[in-house]
């Protein structure tokens, strides 16, 4: 995890990078951040996965309330930071349903 600050990692945060530390398990680490990077549809997979465990952390640990601060905020980062020309409400909505769509 990059922590230039070295400042703590909040949990939730930890959380969402340790999805990411699995799906590059047993995987050419340059090979899976030159997909990262070049293919937008995995980035939004690779990210919409994490983003769901740390929502579904947030609300088993500090409850609903929490989680939907989590969630607002998580949406507002996938359809923002990651160029995958999505809106917030299909940000939050493919957050919220990944584990469903995944079953």
């Amino acid at each position: 995890l990059y922590n230039p600050t070295g400042n703590e990692v909040p949990t939730d945060i930890l959380v969402h990078e340790l999805v990411h530390a699995r799906q590059q398990k047993d995987k050419d680490p340059d090979e899976w951040w030159k997909r990262y990077l070049t293919d937008r549809e995995f980035r939004q997979e690779m990210e919409t996965e994490a983003y769901h465990v740390q929502w579904v952390f947030v609300n088993q640990k500090f409850g609903s309330k929490a989680a939907r601060g989590c969630l607002d905020e998580c949406s507002d980062k996938l359809a923002t930071l990651y160029q995958l020309g999505i809106t917030r409400a299909r940000a939050e909505t493919a957050i919220r349903k990944y584990g469903s769509a995944k079953k």
